[in-house]
């Protein structure tokens, strides 16, 4: 009869000869390093609520998740900034942008439940990009009409928009609502999406551009973005059109940041 198993030693001595037979496994420990998560992680539901009353002549913007990202190689720490945008009055047309890393799940539900939006009460999701970090909860979105690269889907139905789309990824795509609008902006990848919002009442046009801009600090050097870019040429050209029609912009890893009358000098915007 054939038996399976470790053979049970008989004496001090045999255990010791089958302890030295046996090959142990190198084990890495900390072959990844352990995470420390952003304080901001925890704080990152927009607060305090906004008084609905008082901007029902235009759209809202809402940040749920507003993000950050550190960079000590080889090791990169990221939260992905996640707006909802409230198009329309009675929720006729909420828009969410990107939805964040699956860990950042809770967060997305909550952030919207603060607000009043129930996930089947979003109607569109635009992803700026489809890297991990950008679109790791689309899957809580089965009814919403998503956007991507060139391409709208819902359900099993995909369409492609092209007509508007320059050589260099740069125009209008389509028009969501009334005051909501997708631009084309590769460069960061080939097919980067960017929402427009205009009138929003204290803003003016918002733009919402995931990692066209990393964040409200790589305007310097340009280490950040370039470090992550795949058309720098082509990002370059796209950052200047987002600057130049824009009053305010969602960074895809930080704070929002207004667009001064120094940013677009700096960038050569032409004068209005």
């Amino acid at each position: 009869m054939l038996c399976l198993g470790t053979p049970k030693p008989t004496d001090g001595a045999s255990f010791e000869r089958v302890s030295k037979d046996i090959i142990r496994p190198n084990i890495v420990e900390h072959s990844f390093p352990a995470s420390q998560v952003p304080l901001d992680h925890f704080t990152a539901i927009y607060a305090p609520l906004p008084n609905y009353t008082q901007y029902r002549s235009g759209p809202m913007i809402i940040p749920i998740i507003l993000g950050n990202i550190t960079m000590r190689q080889p090791v990169y720490q990221m939260l992905s900034t996640v707006v909802l945008v409230r198009d329309g009055e009675n929720n006729t047309c909420n828009i969410l942008v990107d939805t964040g890393l699956p860990i950042d799940r809770n967060i997305l539900v909550a952030g919207l439940a603060t607000h009043g939006i129930h996930l089947n009460q979003v109607h569109y999701v635009v992803l700026t990009h489809g890297h991990p970090d950008h679109i790791g909860n689309l899957n809580l979105f089965p009814a919403s009409r998503s956007f991507f690269g060139r391409l709208g889907m819902r359900g099993h139905t995909f369409i492609e928009y092209r007509e508007s789309v320059g050589r260099n990824g740069q125009g209008k795509l389509v028009n969501l609502c009334k005051h909501s609008r997708i631009y084309a902006t590769a460069g960061h990848t080939s097919s980067d999406l960017s929402l427009v919002v205009n009138d929003v009442q204290g803003y003016g046009t918002v733009a919402i551009t995931g990692d066209l801009f990393a964040s409200e600090n790589d305007f310097g050097s340009g280490e950040i973005w370039q470090k992550f870019s795949s058309f720098p040429r082509h990002q370059e050209r796209n950052r200047r059109m987002i600057l130049c029609i824009s009053d305010v912009v969602f960074p895809g890893h930080g704070h929002p940041f207004r667009v001064s009358s120094e940013i677009r000098q700096l960038v050569g915007c032409p004068r209005s």
